[in-house]
């Protein structure tokens, strides 16, 4: 298991159990891959019913598809860094999706500090 996926599995449950987080995911119903070149294999979130379950496989039908740079990504998801400069320079790509679904992705694991 890698270092992004690691991160999120420590932040899933404070984000599964916080107001703020969880008002932004009852809106926000998505699949979102992840594909990092320093994880050992794609794993992706789904976000339903206000909650996230990260899933240790490929999603076949995924809403948002982000490839790139893991530690950019940990850096993003441990609330160091906002989204868009991993997106900027072009460390985190958007392959399926758009940046306005990766913006509130971003503001939902940033919920929490």
């Amino acid at each position: 298991m890698g270092k992004a996926m690691e991160t999120l599995e420590r932040r899933i449950p404070m984000l599964n159990k916080s107001h703020r987080a969880k008002e932004l995911m009852e809106v926000w119903p998505k699949i979102v891959r992840m594909e990092f070149r320093d994880e050992p294999s794609p794993f992706y979130m789904i976000v339903e019913n206000g909650q996230i379950r990260l899933e240790k496989s490929f999603a076949k039908e995924p809403e948002i598809i982000m490839v790139g740079d893991g530690q950019e990504f940990v850096k993003v998801a441990a609330g160091e860094k906002d989204i868009s400069h991993p997106l900027f320079h072009k460390q985190i790509k958007i392959i399926k999706g758009t940046v306005k679904e990766v913006m509130v992705l971003s503001r939902i694991i940033g919920s929490i500090r």
